[in-house]
């Protein structure tokens, strides 16, 4: 029996004939789980149940045997990690957004990978600049605004933006599974509206 998860091997063994043996697995191994030199070794990712597992031997006489193996995949199947599309593996690392550009409006949709796929992911947004707000729809979360150089007269007043780099944060949360990223936005200008 192997657990989803945690580290397992198995010699294969085989009697008669000319010694060496030489091991082939035909086929059927549990996901997670390879073959090296007559040892089934790895660490299994798979739904629990019973595999059949074809394996055959050769001896150094050239005479062969074939067999079908039983392995047991207990545990839960583990969930892959949430992970936050378009970010780079490094968590120190700012996930570079595409750059904001003055008096346009903006928008980005994040999304998540990883985690149990039938529940949906909540969104938290912490640190954003006064132009953007966050929100969820669905498992995508979103933020969108408008950094004007010269805000519009709005009620209460819409805050002004300057070029420049904005730094954030956005949480992505699937059940038990939880991942913080920090974000980072430019704001450039254009021939119509330059940087000041």
């Amino acid at each position: 029996t192997a657990t989803n998860g945690n580290a397992f091997a198995y010699a294969l063994e085989a009697t008669g004939g000319v010694p060496p043996y030489t091991w082939t697995v035909l086929g059927g191994l549990p996901p997670g789980l390879s073959h090296s030199g007559g040892v089934i070794s790895g660490t299994p990712k798979a739904p629990p149940g019973e595999y059949s597992v074809a394996v055959r031997v050769t001896d150094d006489a050239g005479m062969t045997a074939a067999a079908t193996i039983k392995i047991t995949v207990s545990g839960d199947l583990p969930l892959d990690p949430l992970v936050m599309t378009g970010c780079t593996s490094d968590v120190n690392t700012a996930c570079k957004l595409p750059n904001a550009t003055l008096n346009q409006a903006y928008r980005y949709a994040f999304s998540a990978t990883g985690g149990d796929a039938t529940e949906t992911i909540a969104w938290n947004f912490a640190g954003l600049p006064s132009w953007l707000s966050g929100s969820a729809t669905g498992n995508t979360g979103v933020v969108i605004g408008t950094p004007w150089q010269t805000p519009p007269t709005t009620t209460p007043p819409t805050p002004a933006a300057t070029c420049g780099i904005y730094n954030f944060f956005v949480t992505a949360t699937r059940g038990d599974l939880t991942v913080t990223r920090q974000m980072s936005v430019e704001v450039v200008g254009t021939t119509a509206v330059p940087c000041p």
